[in-house]
């Protein structure tokens, strides 16, 4: 199956980027109703790892997770307590960041990169 990542979009978001270990890690969202055309997709270049997150994509795997959980959710407050500071956390700004798991796993998406370069972001079967 091949991917068509060239294609224009008509519509981009590029959030402030990430600095780990000298290497940028930028998002990019961007709307393209075509999934089978245009899934999120990661790629690498000098010293720079890209995020490219379809949109709406996104929005049907986060609604689809949302609706598998939902009992869940109602009922345990530490679920929901975490959910909470999770998208908090999303919520500010972070130009660089020391968290302990963010090298590591900038190295485990550097090494799926090696294998595919782009690589897509959803499809665990490439």
């Amino acid at each position: 199956m091949t991917f068509d990542y060239g294609s224009t979009t008509n519509h981009v978001f590029i959030p402030n980027t990430i600095v780990v270990t000298r290497i940028r890690v930028q998002f990019t969202f961007f709307v393209n109703s075509d999934l089978e055309k245009r899934p999120s997709y990661v790629t690498k270049s000098k010293g720079k790892i890209t995020i490219h997150i379809n949109s709406i994509e996104f929005y049907h795997i986060l609604k689809r997770i949302i609706n598998k959980y939902r009992s869940q959710l109602k009922k345990d407050t530490d679920l929901q307590c975490n959910f909470i500071a999770a998208w908090k956390s999303k919520q500010k700004l972070h130009n660089k960041t020391t968290h302990q798991s963010i090298p590591t796993e900038v190295k485990n998406l550097l090494s799926e990169l090696k294998l595919s370069n782009p690589s897509n972001l959803f499809c665990v079967n490439q």
